[in-house]
């Protein structure tokens, strides 16, 4: 009689969830909080500066951005990103700029470091 799934030579059944073992250990999935807005310069410049240096690690970014107080969705994946989208109000009272990446090898610190730098550089005033 044949076996499901195959079955190794120690004859532990192989099932769909052993397939996450698979997976390269070094990709993370980070959640990002800014209290503070943006002005569309400085998220975009952010991004940007991430896609060039890290592109091919960024295997899904997406979220919603205060940018001058109003909310902007944005979603990519490596270096091509959908065109972002104003929304017309806030989806709830939360007006913090939130963001997932999942990447490669970078870490959390990496992209608010970036996003932190281009700020202040951008920064009018």
């Amino acid at each position: 009689m044949g076996t499901f799934l195959n079955d190794d030579s120690d004859h532990t059944p192989k099932y769909l969830g052993d397939f996450s073992q698979k997976h390269n250990s070094n990709i993370q999935t980070h959640s990002l909080r800014f209290q503070e807005p943006f002005t569309w310069e400085a998220a975009s410049s952010s991004l940007e500066l991430l896609t060039t240096l890290r592109g091919s690690d960024l295997l899904r970014v997406k979220g919603i951005l205060n940018i001058e107080g109003r909310p902007v969705v944005i979603q990519g994946v490596q270096h091509i990103f959908h065109p972002p989208v104003t929304l017309d109000a806030w989806p709830s009272d939360d007006h913090t700029s939130r963001m997932v990446f999942i990447t490669t090898g970078i870490s959390a610190e990496t992209i608010e470091s970036i996003f932190k730098a281009v700020g202040a550089i951008t920064k009018v005033g």
